[in-house]
């Protein structure tokens, strides 16, 4: 399953198409140590770090932790299922 999620790739054109910006993790840390506020100019909104999935052998659930960057706020991972060709939040 490890090896799975290695070879995971974030479509990224998708999320352009949805008005989602995507900042490497290097590239946040260099603008935080830079202290100039460009970062927040860039993520308004906020930015959501989110790890690579973990999937069943199936690949049909995965496991997917993300979180709020700078903040000490933290959520579960959220599993997700591929049900009727799409990925939706299994409820707990």
């Amino acid at each position: 399953m490890i090896n799975w999620s290695r070879k995971f790739e974030l479509d990224s054109l998708a999320l352009k198409k949805e008005g989602i910006k995507i900042i490497t993790l290097e590239r946040v840390m260099e603008e935080k140590a830079k202290k100039n506020g460009k970062l927040f100019k860039l993520c308004p909104q906020g930015i959501l770090a989110i790890k690579k999935p973990i999937f069943n052998r199936q690949l049909k659930k995965a496991i997917v932790d993300f979180s709020w960057v700078f903040t000490c706020v933290r959520t579960e991972p959220n599993i997700f299922e591929f049900k009727d060709n799409d990925w939706g939040i299994v409820e707990n």
